[in-house]
């Protein structure tokens, strides 16, 4: 699965961060190997970017998808904590009909892959103050920077996506 220009680059700026994202981007991909590349690992990673994948087409059907909208995913196995986990991505231009105009909205979902649950979620309309920035666990965050930062822990040994 590919998505426009303009989706690609947030989820680019998602995968460098920390060079800490990786397995899967935009689909269940068995050829991207783990951070420790040990065989056991990779299978596990396999397993993680396939289960992503499939958990990532559930959600976008019951979320539902507006015209125009982009989406995408990425995933990692953690060996430390024996989870999959991904984080999953929309983008989409919304008609604001009080301001008159159109203001982008971004939605990041940080997910326990293992355990089909949400654990957190970054949620921003216009540029403006986030709607939503938690991850379980961790007090209320204030910008798409922190929010990262905070799923850092899940997210930690991961490789770069090609």
């Amino acid at each position: 699965m590919d998505f426009p220009t303009a989706g690609r680059a947030r989820f680019a700026a998602l995968v460098l961060f920390g060079a800490m994202l990786t397995s899967a981007a935009c689909g269940a991909r068995a050829d991207v190997p783990t951070a420790t590349g040990s065989g056991i690992n990779s299978e596990a990673a396999r397993q993680c970017s396939t289960l992503a994948s499939q958990l990532h087409a559930q959600s976008m059907k019951t979320n539902g998808m507006l015209p125009g909208e982009t989406t995408g995913f990425v995933s990692h196995y953690n060996t430390g904590r024996e989870t999959c986990y991904y984080i999953e991505s929309q983008t989409a231009n919304m008609n604001d009909p009080a301001l008159r105009t159109i203001l982008p909205r971004t939605v990041l979902r940080l997910w326990d892959a293992t355990n089909n649950r949400l654990i957190g979620r970054f949620d921003i309309w216009g540029g403006v103050t986030p709607l939503a920035c938690v991850v379980e666990g961790a007090p209320p965050c204030g910008s798409e920077g922190e929010w990262l930062e905070l799923t850092r822990t899940y997210m930690e040994g991961a490789a770069r996506a090609n």
